[in-house]
């Protein structure tokens, strides 16, 4: 029994050691990359395909600011006197996003999936009390889909760019108007979201890192949709922060051209070529 024993408590060490080393690796190589870009990009699912000189690019799918919080406060020094891309629309501050991590039915998966997420760049897991609901309680040791996320994020962030489909009609994007402002299962108001772009901000203010919000081009008949009163949240943020405001809806004038757009707000293949063109100006100041 006791040879058993010490089998077993062998064979775990072995694993467990292994494990400490590949992600020890896989983080140092995460770190060398956040230290040689002086660009990074906290974003979502509009934002991921921008591959610029110079820039790391960390985008979520609905940009869950308290994700990208966690992934400035673990590198905080690494972060220090860093050019910051913050993505800012207004579907970022649906009540989707509250919604969703409160009831898994409204999109099974996704809140767990971001929940864990918090925990992608420390060995143990922990939990986050302002997501406190049953999904909050995650494995102590979540080893593959932790390597896989961290994995991910280090070496496959320069692989997505988004398909060369088209809009063909309004229809399209009145399904993403129902998705995010006209679901009457939204119950509870966005809180997670507003706390913790101010939370970000002010980390980030406090590192000494120079700051833009930028807002991706959407299209006309989205934005003639979004409720007023986040057309006018969107604009306090910058306003009570102080941050500049690169509105690329306004500087582009391609809300218009349905062609560039594959739904409400993600542009294809053109579409993108247009948005890295212009931005690279910023991204090589």
């Amino acid at each position: 029994m006791r040879k058993f024993l010490n089998r077993v408590i062998s064979f775990t060490g072995v694993i467990f050691c292994t494990y400490f080393v590949v992600y020890n690796v896989i983080l140092y190589s995460l770190e060398n990359q956040l230290s040689n870009s002086k660009n990074i990009i906290l974003g979502d699912s509009q934002t991921k395909f921008l591959s610029m000189p110079n820039s790391f690019n960390y985008s979520i799918d609905g940009s869950p600011y308290f994700l990208h919080y966690e992934f400035v406060k673990r590198f905080k020094n690494i972060f220090r006197n860093k050019n910051i891309f913050i993505s800012l629309n207004y579907h970022n501050f649906s009540d989707l996003y509250e919604n969703r991590y409160r009831y898994d039915a409204l999109f099974p998966g996704w809140a767990k999936l971001n929940i864990d997420r918090i925990n992608d760049f420390s060995i143990f897991s922990s939990i986050n009390p302002d997501i406190n609901n049953e999904l909050s309680k995650t494995r102590f040791f979540d080893v593959k889909n932790k390597l896989e996320r961290l994995v991910d994020v280090t070496y496959s962030r320069k692989k997505t760019e988004n398909s060369s489909q088209k809009v063909l009609d309004s229809l399209i994007i009145m399904e993403d108007v129902q998705r995010h402002w006209l679901n009457s299962k939204f119950i509870n108001e966005d809180k997670i979201q507003h706390k913790y772009l101010i939370k970000l901000i002010q980390l980030l203010l406090e590192n000494n890192n120079e700051i833009t919000l930028l807002k991706m081009p959407v299209t006309n008949f989205y934005f003639k949709n979004v409720p007023n009163d986040i057309k006018i949240d969107i604009d306090s943020v910058a306003h009570y922060t102080g941050l500049d405001l690169l509105n690329l809806k306004d500087s582009l004038s391609i809300s218009n051209r349905y062609e560039l757009f594959k739904d409400y707000g993600h542009l294809n293949k053109i579409g993108d070529s247009i948005v890295i063109d212009y931005l690279s100006q910023f991204f090589n100041k």
